[in-house]
């Protein structure tokens, strides 16, 4: 955790999977990066132009990928 953004170091080519909840009752929308990728798109990160998954009140969501997805983009 370092300036309100939490940071996970992966080995390579491993299968990693991010929970994100939303504990409120308000929908919320959640951009993930992984490797410095968007992990929708798989472009540059840039959370102010990408969009996000949408999170329902009290709902979360998983995002599966592999370290290994965003080295050749």
């Amino acid at each position: 955790w370092y300036h309100g953004q939490t940071f996970v170091l992966g080995t390579p080519g491993v299968r990693y999977g991010i929970r994100i909840s939303n504990p409120t009752s308000r929908r919320v929308e959640a951009v993930v990066s992984v490797d410095g990728r968007d992990a929708i798109s798989g472009q540059v990160a840039d959370y102010v132009h990408h969009r996000g998954y949408v999170i329902p009140p009290y709902g979360s969501v998983t995002v599966i990928f592999t370290t290994t997805m965003f080295t050749s983009i």
